[in-house]
Protein backbone atom coordinates (compact mmCIF):
# COMPACT_ATOMS: atom_id res chain seq x y z
CA UNK A 1 0.00 0.00 0.00
CA UNK A 2 1.38 3.55 -0.65
CA UNK A 3 1.41 5.74 1.85
CA UNK A 4 0.59 9.58 1.33
CA UNK A 5 0.47 12.47 3.99
CA UNK A 6 -0.43 16.55 3.93
CA UNK A 7 2.22 18.64 3.66
CA UNK A 8 1.82 22.23 4.23
CA UNK A 9 3.27 23.67 1.22
CA UNK A 10 4.71 26.52 3.01
CA UNK A 11 7.06 23.86 4.39
CA UNK A 12 8.18 22.66 1.81
CA UNK A 13 9.25 25.86 0.30
CA UNK A 14 11.33 25.65 3.31
CA UNK A 15 13.33 22.74 1.74
CA UNK A 16 15.14 26.01 -0.25
CA UNK A 17 14.39 29.01 1.60
CA UNK A 18 18.33 29.65 1.87
CA UNK A 19 19.07 28.15 -1.41
CA UNK A 20 16.87 30.33 -3.68
CA UNK A 21 15.57 33.72 -4.40
CA UNK A 22 12.52 32.03 -5.79
CA UNK A 23 12.17 28.71 -3.52
CA UNK A 24 8.24 28.79 -3.21
CA UNK A 25 7.63 29.12 -7.08
CA UNK A 26 10.43 26.38 -7.29
CA UNK A 27 9.15 24.08 -5.16
CA UNK A 28 5.70 24.83 -6.59
CA UNK A 29 7.30 23.83 -10.04
CA UNK A 30 8.36 20.63 -8.52
CA UNK A 31 4.97 19.68 -7.50
CA UNK A 32 3.30 20.58 -10.80
CA UNK A 33 5.38 17.85 -12.22
CA UNK A 34 5.20 15.54 -9.79
CA UNK A 35 1.24 15.93 -9.67
CA UNK A 36 1.22 16.19 -12.96
CA UNK A 37 -1.06 19.58 -12.26
CA UNK A 38 -1.91 23.29 -13.03
CA UNK A 39 0.75 25.28 -11.25
CA UNK A 40 -2.19 27.58 -9.41
CA UNK A 41 -3.62 24.22 -8.07
CA UNK A 42 -0.46 23.83 -6.25
CA UNK A 43 -1.20 25.84 -2.68
CA UNK A 44 -2.27 25.19 0.90
CA UNK A 45 -2.53 21.90 1.73
CA UNK A 46 -0.09 18.94 -0.33
CA UNK A 47 -1.07 15.37 -0.47
CA UNK A 48 2.15 13.92 -1.56
CA UNK A 49 2.66 9.99 -1.79
CA UNK A 50 5.88 8.56 -0.48
CA UNK A 51 7.62 7.86 -3.56
CA UNK A 52 6.91 11.82 -4.60
CA UNK A 53 8.47 13.26 -1.62
CA UNK A 54 11.89 11.02 -2.01
CA UNK A 55 11.75 12.66 -5.46
CA UNK A 56 10.44 16.30 -4.40
CA UNK A 57 13.62 16.03 -2.48
CA UNK A 58 15.71 14.96 -4.78
CA UNK A 59 14.70 17.94 -6.88
CA UNK A 60 15.51 20.54 -3.95
CA UNK A 61 18.99 18.33 -3.10
CA UNK A 62 19.65 19.29 -7.46
CA UNK A 63 18.48 23.04 -7.21
CA UNK A 64 19.99 23.67 -3.50
CA UNK A 65 23.30 22.83 -5.55
CA UNK A 66 22.66 25.91 -8.05
CA UNK A 67 21.18 23.82 -10.74
CA UNK A 68 18.30 25.74 -13.01
CA UNK A 69 14.48 24.53 -12.41
CA UNK A 70 14.15 23.96 -16.30
CA UNK A 71 17.23 21.25 -16.04
CA UNK A 72 15.57 19.81 -13.41
CA UNK A 73 12.11 19.45 -14.58
CA UNK A 74 13.68 18.95 -18.70
CA UNK A 75 11.19 21.28 -20.04
CA UNK A 76 10.95 25.05 -20.65
CA UNK A 77 8.54 27.48 -21.81
CA UNK A 78 9.31 29.74 -24.52
CA UNK A 79 6.43 32.18 -26.53
CA UNK A 80 4.07 29.79 -26.83
CA UNK A 81 5.60 26.79 -26.68
CA UNK A 82 6.34 24.07 -23.88
CA UNK A 83 10.00 22.18 -25.34
CA UNK A 84 12.16 19.70 -23.96
CA UNK A 85 15.54 21.05 -22.51
CA UNK A 86 18.81 19.67 -21.49
CA UNK A 87 22.20 20.57 -20.50
CA UNK A 88 23.37 20.38 -24.22
CA UNK A 89 22.06 23.87 -25.03
CA UNK A 90 21.24 27.00 -22.91
CA UNK A 91 17.85 27.48 -21.61
CA UNK A 92 15.79 29.89 -23.50
CA UNK A 93 15.43 33.44 -22.23
CA UNK A 94 12.34 35.57 -21.69
CA UNK A 95 14.61 38.62 -23.35
CA UNK A 96 14.82 36.08 -26.41
CA UNK A 97 10.79 36.59 -27.41
CA UNK A 98 11.87 39.99 -27.63
CA UNK A 99 14.22 38.73 -31.10
CA UNK A 100 10.85 36.53 -31.92
CA UNK A 101 8.41 39.65 -31.86
CA UNK A 102 10.56 41.95 -33.24
CA UNK A 103 11.13 39.45 -36.48
CA UNK A 104 7.32 38.68 -36.71
CA UNK A 105 6.37 42.60 -35.81
CA UNK A 106 8.66 43.50 -39.20
CA UNK A 107 7.45 40.40 -41.63
CA UNK A 108 3.77 39.12 -42.86
CA UNK A 109 2.71 35.53 -43.20
CA UNK A 110 4.05 35.83 -47.54
CA UNK A 111 6.42 32.78 -47.65
CA UNK A 112 10.10 33.01 -46.95
CA UNK A 113 13.18 31.48 -46.35
CA UNK A 114 14.78 31.50 -42.61
CA UNK A 115 17.72 30.78 -41.51
CA UNK A 116 18.93 30.35 -37.71
CA UNK A 117 22.19 30.25 -36.55
CA UNK A 118 22.84 28.01 -33.43
CA UNK A 119 19.77 26.60 -32.90
CA UNK A 120 19.90 24.90 -29.42
CA UNK A 121 16.84 23.86 -28.42
CA UNK A 122 14.98 25.26 -31.52
CA UNK A 123 13.06 27.55 -29.77
CA UNK A 124 13.39 30.03 -31.95
CA UNK A 125 12.91 28.57 -34.96
CA UNK A 126 9.81 26.91 -33.74
CA UNK A 127 7.87 30.05 -32.58
CA UNK A 128 8.49 31.69 -35.70
CA UNK A 129 7.49 28.59 -38.03
CA UNK A 130 4.49 28.48 -35.24
CA UNK A 131 3.24 32.00 -36.12
CA UNK A 132 4.14 31.94 -39.66
CA UNK A 133 2.81 28.64 -41.37
CA UNK A 134 4.20 29.60 -44.67
CA UNK A 135 8.01 30.12 -43.80
CA UNK A 136 10.62 27.73 -44.98
CA UNK A 137 12.92 27.54 -42.06
CA UNK A 138 16.40 26.29 -41.88
CA UNK A 139 19.06 25.66 -38.93
CA UNK A 140 22.53 24.96 -37.85
CA UNK A 141 24.22 24.21 -34.61
CA UNK A 142 27.69 22.85 -33.89
CA UNK A 143 26.21 20.19 -31.51
CA UNK A 144 25.07 16.79 -32.34
CA UNK A 145 23.61 17.04 -29.20
CA UNK A 146 21.56 20.40 -29.82
CA UNK A 147 20.87 19.31 -33.47
CA UNK A 148 18.82 15.92 -31.88
CA UNK A 149 17.12 18.09 -28.91
CA UNK A 150 15.96 20.55 -31.02
CA UNK A 151 14.72 17.48 -33.69
CA UNK A 152 12.69 16.20 -30.98
CA UNK A 153 10.63 19.46 -30.04
CA UNK A 154 10.14 20.37 -33.78
CA UNK A 155 8.32 16.67 -33.23
CA UNK A 156 6.80 17.80 -30.18
CA UNK A 157 4.98 20.65 -31.59
CA UNK A 158 4.17 19.31 -34.61
CA UNK A 159 5.87 20.99 -37.04
CA UNK A 160 6.33 19.14 -40.95
CA UNK A 161 9.76 18.36 -41.39
CA UNK A 162 9.40 19.53 -45.23
CA UNK A 163 9.08 23.22 -43.51
CA UNK A 164 11.56 22.70 -40.55
CA UNK A 165 15.27 21.45 -40.91
CA UNK A 166 18.07 21.35 -38.63
CA UNK A 167 21.43 20.86 -39.52
CA UNK A 168 24.75 20.23 -37.41
CA UNK A 169 27.03 22.72 -38.95
CA UNK A 170 29.10 25.37 -37.57
CA UNK A 171 28.71 29.54 -38.91
CA UNK A 172 33.42 29.11 -38.87
CA UNK A 173 33.29 26.67 -41.69
CA UNK A 174 29.91 26.85 -43.05
CA UNK A 175 29.41 23.01 -45.64
CA UNK A 176 26.32 22.44 -45.18
CA UNK A 177 23.20 22.27 -47.86
CA UNK A 178 22.15 25.63 -45.91
CA UNK A 179 25.45 27.39 -47.75
CA UNK A 180 23.89 26.41 -51.36
CA UNK A 181 21.11 28.69 -50.49
CA UNK A 182 20.42 32.75 -49.84
CA UNK A 183 17.95 33.42 -47.57
CA UNK A 184 15.22 35.97 -46.98
CA UNK A 185 15.78 36.40 -43.05
CA UNK A 186 18.54 35.31 -40.76
CA UNK A 187 18.52 34.88 -37.18
CA UNK A 188 20.53 34.61 -34.49
CA UNK A 189 20.67 34.53 -30.63
CA UNK A 190 24.69 33.32 -31.02
CA UNK A 191 27.22 33.35 -27.58
CA UNK A 192 28.50 37.44 -27.14
CA UNK A 193 29.30 36.79 -23.46
CA UNK A 194 32.75 38.33 -23.19
CA UNK A 195 34.95 35.18 -21.23
CA UNK A 196 36.64 38.42 -18.80
CA UNK A 197 33.31 38.87 -17.88
CA UNK A 198 32.23 38.79 -14.36
CA UNK A 199 28.72 39.16 -14.42
CA UNK A 200 27.69 35.71 -15.21
CA UNK A 201 25.78 33.72 -11.93
CA UNK A 202 27.92 30.59 -10.61
CA UNK A 203 24.42 28.54 -11.63
CA UNK A 204 24.83 29.85 -15.26
CA UNK A 205 28.34 29.29 -15.48
CA UNK A 206 28.39 26.19 -13.85
CA UNK A 207 25.35 24.50 -15.42
CA UNK A 208 25.44 25.73 -19.15
CA UNK A 209 27.33 25.09 -22.16
CA UNK A 210 30.22 27.12 -22.34
CA UNK A 211 30.23 27.23 -26.42
CA UNK A 212 27.06 29.19 -26.30
CA UNK A 213 27.85 31.73 -24.36
CA UNK A 214 31.49 32.86 -24.49
CA UNK A 215 32.79 34.22 -27.24
CA UNK A 216 36.42 35.83 -27.99
CA UNK A 217 36.80 39.81 -28.75
CA UNK A 218 34.72 41.00 -26.37
CA UNK A 219 31.88 38.86 -26.57
CA UNK A 220 31.76 39.58 -30.09
CA UNK A 221 33.36 37.32 -32.14
CA UNK A 222 30.53 35.09 -33.21
CA UNK A 223 28.33 38.39 -33.96
CA UNK A 224 31.00 39.55 -36.34
CA UNK A 225 30.98 35.95 -38.25
CA UNK A 226 27.56 35.77 -38.40
CA UNK A 227 27.46 39.67 -40.10
CA UNK A 228 30.06 38.56 -42.76
CA UNK A 229 27.89 35.21 -43.41
CA UNK A 230 24.96 37.10 -43.82
CA UNK A 231 26.57 39.36 -46.96
CA UNK A 232 26.96 36.30 -48.93
CA UNK A 233 23.77 34.11 -47.27
CA UNK A 234 21.06 37.06 -47.79
CA UNK A 235 19.72 37.71 -50.90
CA UNK A 236 19.38 41.56 -51.44
CA UNK A 237 17.04 43.27 -49.53
CA UNK A 238 16.96 40.40 -46.53
CA UNK A 239 17.39 41.31 -43.15
CA UNK A 240 19.33 40.31 -40.29
CA UNK A 241 18.23 39.70 -36.29
CA UNK A 242 20.76 39.44 -34.10
CA UNK A 243 20.57 39.44 -30.22
CA UNK A 244 23.43 40.81 -28.07
CA UNK A 245 24.46 42.06 -24.55
CA UNK A 246 22.95 45.08 -22.91
CA UNK A 247 26.40 46.78 -23.59
CA UNK A 248 27.26 45.91 -27.38
CA UNK A 249 24.16 47.37 -29.58
CA UNK A 250 26.39 50.35 -31.05
CA UNK A 251 29.32 48.32 -31.66
CA UNK A 252 26.68 45.64 -33.83
CA UNK A 253 25.52 48.86 -35.03
CA UNK A 254 28.60 50.12 -36.59
CA UNK A 255 29.92 46.83 -37.45
CA UNK A 256 26.58 46.35 -39.50
CA UNK A 257 27.21 49.66 -41.17
CA UNK A 258 30.41 49.44 -42.35
CA UNK A 259 29.59 45.98 -43.63
CA UNK A 260 27.09 47.89 -46.34
CA UNK A 261 23.51 47.02 -43.94
CA UNK A 262 21.18 49.77 -43.76
CA UNK A 263 17.66 50.53 -41.79
CA UNK A 264 19.98 49.73 -38.76
CA UNK A 265 17.47 49.67 -35.38
CA UNK A 266 18.16 48.15 -32.44
CA UNK A 267 15.05 46.84 -30.10
CA UNK A 268 15.50 46.37 -25.98
CA UNK A 269 14.30 43.79 -24.11
CA UNK A 270 11.94 43.60 -21.51
CA UNK A 271 14.15 45.08 -19.06
CA UNK A 272 14.50 48.04 -20.85
CA UNK A 273 18.50 47.05 -22.28
CA UNK A 274 19.29 47.31 -25.63
CA UNK A 275 18.58 43.52 -26.77
CA UNK A 276 18.41 43.35 -30.56
CA UNK A 277 20.02 44.78 -34.11
CA UNK A 278 18.65 44.11 -37.24
CA UNK A 279 19.54 45.38 -40.67
CA UNK A 280 19.08 45.19 -44.11
CA UNK A 281 21.24 43.93 -46.56
CA UNK A 282 20.84 47.11 -49.49
CA UNK A 283 22.70 45.96 -51.74
CA UNK A 284 25.01 42.76 -53.14
CA UNK A 285 28.30 44.29 -52.18
CA UNK A 286 30.77 42.45 -50.06
CA UNK A 287 33.97 43.65 -49.03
Amino acid sequence: MTNHQDYELHALADFLQDYSETAMLDVRYFIADLKQCALSDVYGVICLSDSQMAQLRSMCARRRSGEPVAYILGRVSFWDLELEINKSVLIPRPDTERLVSCVLAMHDDDARDCLEFGVGSGAITLALAGARPKWYMAGIDCSADAIALATRNRVRCGVDSNRVVFYEDSWWSLGSVVAEKVYDLIVSNPPYISRSSTDVSSSVNRYEPHLALYADDDGLADIWRIIDIALLQLRSGGWLYLEHGFDQAERVRLRLKSRGFGLVSTVQDYSGHDRVTYACKVNNHVE
